[in-house]
Formats: C-alpha cells, structure tokens, sequence
C-alpha cells in the first residue's frame, strides 16, 4: 500500500526541508504517514542517512550568518556553541553537512564584502551627520551640472543622507573658552 506513496514521499520531505507554514504541513503528514506504515521519520527524511553533531568554526562578526545558514541548509532545528565558543554544533547528516559547508563557503565571503561596503556608508553617514570631515561634496553641494556626470556621485550621498536621518543628533559644547 506504501506504493502509492513513493511519488507523494519526497514532495513531502522536499516541503519540510524548505521550512514554514507549508513545511509544517508537509511535516504532519510524513509523520502520519511513518506512523500508518511502521516507517521511521527521520530514516525517510534523511533517506537513511544518520545524524551527527558536525562543528562549524565561527567568529563573532560571521555567527548570525552562520547560524541562518545552518537553519536553512542543514534540516536541524537545535543548534549550541561549543565551550570554547568559537564553533557551533549542529546534528546534520553527511549530505547536509555538506550543503551548508558550500553555503559558508559562498555566503560568508559575500557576507564580509557586503559588510565592508555597510561600514563604510555608516561611517560616511556619521560624518555627514556630525559635520566631521567629509570625503566629497555634501549632498546639498551638487549641482544640476553634475547629475549626468556623476550620477553614482549623487546616488551614494542620497543613501549617506538616508541612513544619517536615522542616526541620533549629538550636541557638543565646547569645554574651553
């Protein structure tokens, strides 16, 4: 009877993997399933493959993209630091560990150059708004000759003046007169 199955099985186990309201769903029928047919969950959404707790070295700038990573491409939902906090411990099984390995190996990269590009437009932001020293020509300083030419030029002191909105104004007095 399980036959009529085989086609629905991996649709299932495909819905779980990719996680939220229609993986839940998905999740309740496997088991349902599993149950009827004396199957065991975890051998049919790993396909037999056996779990084991896999270490990911992290660092405190890379663990949040880490951990997201683990959730989404390692199929586990408990994840704990180790003592020594410089690794995470996830129980993944051989295939999964290998689908987040590539993910880190891929992601993390970007992640850092992404963060670089952030930094600097924070700081530029900051700058603008505390009117330190600044690097080009404030926002308000270009001119209708300029926006074809430099239309990035523009593009960027746009983004400073958005994320400088955000930022808390600061008075400072001065000490000596």
């Amino acid at each position: 009877m399980i036959e009529k199955y085989e086609k629905v099985i991996p649709a299932l186990v495909l819905k779980i993997k990719e996680g939220g309201n229609e993986g839940a769903n998905a999740e309740k029928a496997l088991r349902k399933l599993c149950t009827k047919y004396k199957l065991e969950y975890d051998d049919v959404v790993n396909g037999g493959e056996k779990k084991e707790d896999r270490f990911y070295k992290i660092t405190s700038f890379s663990k949040p993209i880490v951990v997201q990573i683990i959730l989404r491409y390692g199929n586990c939902k408990d994840i704990y630091n180790s003592r020594s906090k410089k690794y995470l411990i996830a129980e993944v099984s051989l295939s999964d560990h290998i689908e987040v390995e590539n993910a880190i190996s891929i992601l993390i990269p970007l992640y850092r150059k992404e963060l670089k590009k952030a930094r600097e437009l924070v700081i530029e932001a900051f700058c603008y708004k505390h009117d330190l020293y600044w690097k080009g020509p404030k926002p308000e300083q270009i001119g209708e000759e300029s926006l074809t030419d430099k239309l990035e030029q523009l593009k960027r002191a746009t983004q400073v003046m958005s994320v400088a909105e955000g930022m808390e104004d600061a008075v400072i007095t001065k000490r000596l007169k």
